[in-house]
């Protein structure tokens, strides 16, 4: 890939940092940037990466790089989709230092080594931003009133306005200008979603029939 075709990148800890606290926590994050990355929903850049036979993890890791420029290179997925241990291996990633791996069982065993890792962050940016819209929404929908309750609401205004002593036949209007008036009063209540106009229409109807009809033009 062209140095100009590499896209704003970000280091993993701070993609980590974005989306733990959206994403269940640091370990189901972890596994969920990884999980993208394969996917093609990340766009993961790593500066180094090579294939090693070394016994150990540590010694894997630690082990001189082939002289490659040290260039930002995006990591090719395909090499990802049969690296079965991808996603269960990123909790032993080094999240601070950019470092991942992949492992390849065999004999002996085979690790694909990536240093200097970066990932998109306009990948991560859209994770975190589907993330907050979804709490939105559940936020939203959780405290929405029911019919019911957006019913009682306007009674509960008209029994304020009673109180208040406003429903006299001086205070009170017509009846629009009066569903209007109420309408308005719900509305700075910050009382929301209240009862739909018809339902408000509805009841004014039935207490200015009530006490009202004739009393007022």
């Amino acid at each position: 890939m062209d140095h100009a075709d590499v896209p704003k990148l970000v280091k993993p800890y701070d993609a980590l940092n974005l989306l733990e606290h959206l994403y269940g926590g640091s370990i189901d994050a972890k596994k969920l940037i990884a999980d993208k990355i394969r996917d093609g929903e990340i766009k993961a850049f790593a500066k180094r990466s090579w294939v090693s036979r070394e016994p150990s993890l540590r010694l894997a890791r630690n082990a001189k790089p082939p002289q490659t420029a040290a260039e930002f290179t995006q990591i090719d997925r395909k090499k990802l989709i049969g690296a079965d241990s991808w996603v269960d291996e990123a909790s032993r990633w080094k999240w601070r230092r950019g470092i991942f791996h992949s492992v390849a069982n065999g004999d002996p065993v085979k690790r694909r080594i990536f240093k200097g890792v970066r990932l998109a962050e306009e990948d991560i940016l859209r994770l975190v931003a589907k993330a907050r819209e979804a709490r939105q929404k559940d936020a939203s929908n959780a405290g929405a009133p029911s019919k019911a309750e957006a019913s009682d609401n306007v009674w509960l205004a008209i029994l304020e306005c009673a109180i208040k002593r406003q429903l006299t036949k001086d205070n009170l209007g017509s009846q629009k200008k009066w569903a209007r008036t109420l309408s308005n009063e719900l509305a700075i209540k910050k009382v929301t979603p209240a009862a739909s106009p018809t339902a408000i229409a509805a009841i004014v109807s039935k207490v200015y029939a009530r006490f009202f009809a004739g009393s007022v033009n």
